[in-house]
């Protein structure tokens, strides 16, 4: 059974493990069934999981959730949450009912701004709107999903500045081996009684071990954005993780990836996708493996944290 935690300052408990809907939604990571889609969330739920993350932009993710959701029946045990890249009042709005509507949910546990604004002005006036969806019972608490895929100084300060606002509840943001930047923000964050949620922990399937140099990406794949330079320097770092870090008893780069995140005591839960059963189960499993040796997890800061 998945250990629950306290988010935050919202008094609502979530699995450490939180399934994430990207990949079901045929969204960047290649076709998905919906029956596949449908028997990961499943699987999911069965393990004891209560947290799911989707988004407006993820293409049929929100659809099969909200299928399983109504099968499963157990709205009050679900967390759901969803995001939306509006800063436009009359679109957001939009997109929160049309979210409503595909989830078959009458509100949704947490919503995010996807990718929040960096101005201060533009920030407070889009949390009054987000505010007000929680008045009207549409959304429990407030998130803010911190975009970049080069997580520097000044995404961490992008994160401290909606921690500082008192008007977040959740932070998500990116958090693996190779980027550990944003754990400079996670004691300021418990302080101000904000949750982190962890995201992209297998860095889009590369930190699964199952790629290496000389893989190309096409089609309907997102990794294919990477330059190749950059491309064969993240393989070669993979190759090179693996020599040394699978131990007894882990047995894969994934499951090392995922134990890395699961021992941050800053992180609230961690955001892991999947797109079969196999891979929902392998994930869900890493929780029951113990924590990471200290010298390993102090390699790996060594060797990244810049």
């Amino acid at each position: 059974m998945l250990k629950k935690i306290l988010l935050g300052r919202t008094k609502l408990e979530v699995t450490e493990i939180c399934f994430g809907g990207w990949g079901i939604g045929s969204f960047h990571y290649g076709d998905v069934s919906e029956k596949d889609g449908r028997a990961c969330i499943e699987t999911y739920l069965q393990y004891g999981g209560n947290f799911i993350d989707t988004a407006r932009l993820y293409n049929n993710s929100e659809k099969i959730i909200g299928h399983v959701l109504q099968k499963h029946g157990n709205r009050e045990g679900v967390f759901v949450a969803s995001k939306s890249p509006e800063v436009d009042p009359i679109k957001l709005r939009e997109h929160l009912e049309e979210s409503l509507r595909t989830l078959k949910l009458d509100y949704v546990d947490l919503y995010y701004m996807h990718d929040p604004p960096d101005d201060h002005d533009e920030m407070y006036n889009l949390l009054e709107v987000f505010e007000q969806f929680k008045k009207e019972g549409k959304i429990r608490a407030i998130g803010a999903s911190i975009k970049g895929c080069d997580v520097t100084q000044r995404t961490a300060d992008l994160c401290r500045q909606y921690i500082r606002s008192n008007r977040v509840d959740v932070i998500q943001v990116i958090y693996s081996i190779f980027r550990q930047k944003t754990a400079e923000v996670f004691k300021e964050a418990q302080e101000h009684g904000v949750a982190i949620v962890g995201r992209t922990v297998l860095e889009n399937g590369f930190l699964t071990g199952k790629y290496v140099p000389g893989d190309v990406f096409i089609g309907n794949d997102h990794r294919q954005r990477w330059e190749k330079k950059r491309l064969k320097n993240i393989l070669a770092c993979v190759q090179d993780l693996k020599s040394f870090a699978i131990q007894p008893p882990f047995q894969t780069l994934s499951e090392i990836a995922i134990r890395f995140a699961l021992d941050n005591s800053g992180i609230t839960s961690t955001i892991l996708g999947a797109k079969s059963i196999q891979q929902t189960r392998e994930n869900l499993n890493v929780a029951s493996l113990p924590a990471l040796p200290e010298e390993l997890k102090t390699r790996f800061v060594s060797l990244f944290s810049n």
